[in-house]
């Protein structure tokens, strides 16, 4: 658990489990997926009889005369485990994270599973003896990424060394309990093979053996503990991480305080639409958002009690919108998107033309234009929608500016859950680390300037959405 935290979530490796934790479990399920088809025996295309071939993960046979060996006089012991060894699957999905996160200045990536399960069967096709790959063992090749040449010989080497003896703790050889096992060098210089062979009896029970991707991989973590009812354990509470927490940055005092977000008001009749533009907010003598300080920031509040301050709300509405003057009452596109308003998307990520030509009916409500009014509601709802949105992922107290801040980015990106990292840092209370990574969410760099302005907000309390 320190290993995972340190290495994939990049926090304090504290070893205690908390729901970010949970989180980025089950993420790291998803980001490095792997195919289960080709663990699966090939006897059956291999000549096998339909009496004798297994479904892909034998029959629970026991070696014997008609489908195994004779060495030294005896029949190879043996039975066909019911899959495999979930430890494998994952274990490999481990080797491609390093390959791609920490190791990938070596140059390799995964290539493919050469040899997974061999039932009785096809382990006599082939004429080897070793039970192994009963579902205990896989052989796992890796290509160059330069020109998907094999990785072979001492290069191999150095990454078995690099990844899976130096990162992952395996051994190439077989002398440690519970630990993957490597065939070392000299049997093989072409594959990585790994096995649970020293892993102890009860750690090879048949709960531990899996034939679909479904079963390796389970239920999410983080369902498995709601459904258990371990709402502290989702929530961080009693097992949060320790980590320093930052001083609250002095900001220069000022006499605005926030304000909750508007409620919608009630649509009055229709007027011409595109003849309207709000007019400045209350202190505000430029289209532009003037660089203000926040309040002083003293104590950092429960989320659920915060609701985006009217700077924050501004703020917001200058990145959106470019000032605070300009409101687009009829739907326009940006970048290819159909929106209206402060930001709020007409009808998912469609172009307006597509809209109008498929007849789609969110697309006719707007058609004509809104009044200022009900931009406001609209723009107030959505505000509300994001805030209900984001709370269950924020797990800790926060300042009225870094909420702002948090808020402002997920009404960008359509919400917080996707950021693992920065929530893993957040609900750690790492709260520099968590600003950092605000860098890291740029669009390809095109949204650099946003997220500068936002790291500002949340790290000094200034509000300056000027670009």
């Amino acid at each position: 658990m320190k290993q995972f935290q340190r290495d994939y979530m990049g926090v304090a490796e504290s070893g205690k489990v908390c729901g970010a934790v949970l989180t980025a479990i089950d993420e790291f399920l998803i980001k490095y997926p792997i195919s289960f088809h080709p663990f699966a025996c090939q006897c059956g295309a291999h000549g096998a009889s339909v009496a004798d071939r297994c479904n892909g993960f034998g029959k629970a046979r026991l070696g014997s005369a008609s489908v195994s060996h004779l060495k030294n006089g005896a029949n190879v012991a043996g039975v066909e485990k019911p899959g495999i060894h979930r430890a494998l699957f994952w274990s490999l999905r481990a080797a491609l994270f390093y390959l791609d996160a920490k190791e990938s200045q070596l140059g390799f990536k995964f290539g493919y599973v050469a040899s997974g399960y061999r039932c009785w069967k096809r382990a006599k096709q082939m004429g080897i003896f070793t039970t192994n790959h009963l579902g205990n063992a896989c052989d796992v090749h890796f290509l160059r990424v330069s020109n998907n040449s094999e990785v072979t010989g001492d290069a191999l080497e150095s990454l078995k060394n690099k990844v899976f003896v130096s990162r992952m703790k395996a051994r190439p050889k077989w002398d440690t309990e519970n630990c993957i096992s490597l065939e070392p060098k000299h049997i093989t210089d072409a594959w990585v093979h790994m096995d649970v062979r020293m892993f102890k009896e009860k750690y090879l029970l048949p709960r531990y053996y899996a034939k679909t991707r479904e079963a390796a991989d389970g239920d999410p973590i983080a369902t498995i503990a709601r459904r258990e009812g371990r709402l502290s354990l989702v929530n961080c509470g009693g097992s949060t991480p320790t980590l320093p927490v930052e001083a609250p940055i002095s900001a220069p005092v000022a006499t605005q305080k926030p304000t909750p977000a508007p409620k919608p008001p009630a649509k009055p009749p229709a007027t011409n639409p595109q003849a309207q533009k709000p007019p400045p907010a209350a202190g505000k003598g430029s289209k532009k958002s003037p660089v203000t300080a926040g309040p002083a920031a003293t104590t950092r509040k429960d989320p659920d009690s915060l609701h985006v301050s009217q700077l924050g709300l501004d703020f917001i509405r200058v990145w959106e919108n470019g000032d605070l003057t300009t409101s687009h009452l009829v739907p326009y596109d940006v970048k290819d998107q159909c929106t209206v308003g402060v930001g709020h998307l007409v009808d998912g990520e469609r172009s307006c033309a597509e809209l109008a030509s498929s007849g789609s009916v969110a697309y006719k409500k707007y058609a004509a234009g809104i009044t200022v009014e009900e931009e406001r509601a609209l723009f107030a709802e959505d505000v509300e929608r994001i805030r209900n949105r984001i709370l269950p992922s924020l797990q800790v107290p926060l300042h009225q500016h870094e909420f702002d801040a948090l808020m402002s980015l997920a009404f960008n990106t359509g919400g917080l859950k996707k950021f693992i990292k920065l929530l893993a840092k957040l609900n750690t209370k790492n709260y520099g680390g968590c600003c950092d990574e605000f860098a890291d969410i740029t669009s390809g760099g095109a949204l650099t300037a946003r997220r500068q302005s936002e790291m500002r907000l949340f790290r000094n309390n200034i509000y300056d959405a000027n670009h």
